[in-house]
């Protein structure tokens, strides 16, 4: 298993050459009650992605865990706990439509450089 963020190009160019699948966590930084982290979504969705890459190396598939997206949309935010980070002018439809491009665009990306089409771990 790979984390992508931890090589330096050349490392990750002759990678790019091993077919590798990505796995892109993403999670949403927000407010999770006063007893847990802003980031807990985006830690599962990083352990998870993690998870998933060691059983896919065990099958003999190359995987590498791509930088998570920690900006997301969350289904609460007229409430402004602290540390939501949410658009200002945020609207449902075009904030959804917003998170969904993120993490297209983020995928697309991916297969410019020849990553077999990625996997979203939420």
């Amino acid at each position: 298993m790979h984390e992508f963020a931890k090589l330096t190009w050349p490392e990750a160019k002759a990678l790019f050459a091993a077919d590798p699948v990505a796995l892109l966590p993403v999670g949403a930084t927000e407010a999770h009650g006063p007893h847990l982290p802003l980031d807990t979504d985006v830690t599962i969705a990083v352990a998870q992605a993690r998870r998933a890459a060691e059983l896919l190396a065990e099958e003999g598939v190359r995987p590498m865990v791509m930088p998570p997206i920690a900006y997301t949309v969350t289904s609460f935010p007229r409430k402004r706990f602290y540390g939501m980070l949410i658009p200002i002018d945020f609207v449902p439809e075009i904030s959804y439509a917003r998170g969904a491009n993120n993490i297209a665009e983020t995928s697309h990306s991916f297969r410019i450089y020849g990553f077999t089409p990625s996997s979203i771990v939420f």
